[in-house]
């Protein structure tokens, strides 16, 4: 289903598990501003299973898409074992989104891609067991704060052209 979301609109995902048989499209009818973001909240109840996104058979494609966006966040998930667990792209750009208290575990590509996305802020986000890079990123800029790439098995972080990066307490 397609609806457009405006600053200060938020979904919350109650605990569960969560199978995944397309993405999660984060598009143009999704835009916050900067005073009042686009909110995708998952449970906080960790002690029964958080809100867990899982790939069904045959979903090669990552859980989250932004496309073209700006001002959302994203918080709260477990996402487990997808191609990409969260895919930052844009032909123009997608702008000023975040990643909070992200568990991203077993992906097969990188846990977190960003192509032409800039002022993105990834905070206490985990990303780890995955089998290729942490983070994959270029033409974009982003912000590391709090988080930890472990375990992953090619390099934690994956440089193309024109990246610019931040990292505090990470």
């Amino acid at each position: 289903e397609r609806f457009q979301l405006f600053g200060g609109d938020e979904i919350k995902v109650d605990t569960g598990v969560y199978t995944l048989s397309e993405p999660v499209q984060i598009t143009p009818l999704n835009k916050g501003d900067p005073a009042n973001a686009v909110k995708f909240t998952g449970s906080t109840n960790r002690w029964a299973g958080g809100s867990r996104m899982e790939p069904g058979i045959g979903m090669n494609q990552p859980a989250f898409i932004f496309n073209n966006t700006s001002d959302v966040d994203l918080s709260g998930f477990h996402v487990l074992g997808f191609v990409n667990a969260v895919y930052f792209h844009g032909e123009v750009s997608t702008i000023r989104c975040r990643l909070m208290d992200l568990d991203i575990q077993g992906s097969v590509g990188a846990g977190v891609t960003l192509s032409k996305a800039n002022d993105i802020e990834l905070r206490r986000v985990l990303i780890r067991e995955g089998e290729t890079n942490a983070i994959v990123a270029d033409h974009s800029s982003f912000a590391l704060d709090g988080c930890v790439l472990w375990s992953n098995q090619y390099s934690t972080v994956s440089f193309g052209q024109g990246v610019s990066i931040q990292i505090t307490n990470s």
